[in-house]
């Protein structure tokens, strides 16, 4: 405070974060209770010396999946994602569209034939048939750790159960007074 500062951001970093390209050494670790005597600690230093403390909701980024523990907790939270597949086959092949599939159709060169249903089989009898196939694939791993499902609000409440409601347990009376603001980085639907 004697040089200025009137703002404190504590940004966790978790040694389960990112462990095979980010070296963090934080301790004590995130989300533990020796952590949150800590993040208590500086939460009161900054109330004694008039400063705000905001509070950054995650252990690294993006925001929203508790390090993984949001699916871990409930593997139905998972994230989503619609894929397209477009199969070129030649006359006389046969196709099966899976029935896992949520909507197929059947072109001819630029020109729409027909949709198919989830689970029809038949041959091509067709010039140069394509069929444009659309489907659901769950998770990923485009992070270290499962993703969830950003578009259902029980991943939400489930982020904040394991989250902010630890916060709240620890620093909750703080809310509004030393803790005016909470910074959220790059929650995402996946791509």
């Amino acid at each position: 405070n004697s040089h200025g500062a009137r703002s404190v951001c504590i940004h966790p970093m978790p040694k389960a974060f990112r462990p095979a390209t980010m070296f963090t050494l934080m301790e004590p670790d995130y989300l533990t209770p020796a952590y949150f005597d800590v993040y208590k600690y500086a939460t009161q230093q900054c109330q004694r010396l008039n400063m705000r403390s905001y509070l950054y909701d995650e252990g690294g980024w993006p925001s929203g999946a508790c390090l993984g523990e949001v699916v871990e907790q409930n593997p139905s939270l998972i994230y989503k994602q619609l894929t397209r597949q477009i199969l070129t086959l030649p006359k006389g092949t046969p196709f099966s569209i899976p029935d896992s599939c949520l909507s197929a159709f059947l072109y001819q060169g630029e020109t729409k034939i027909k949709q198919l249903a989830p689970g029809s089989t038949g041959t091509i009898d067709i010039d140069s048939a394509r069929i444009l196939q659309f489907n659901v694939m769950k998770g990923g791993t485009w992070w270290p750790y499962q993703y969830p499902d950003l578009l259902n609000p029980e991943s939400t409440k489930e982020f904040l159960r394991l989250t902010h409601e630890k916060y709240k347990d620890a620093v909750g009376p703080y809310f509004g007074k030393t803790i005016h603001i909470t910074f959220t980085d790059e929650a995402q639907a996946a791509n």
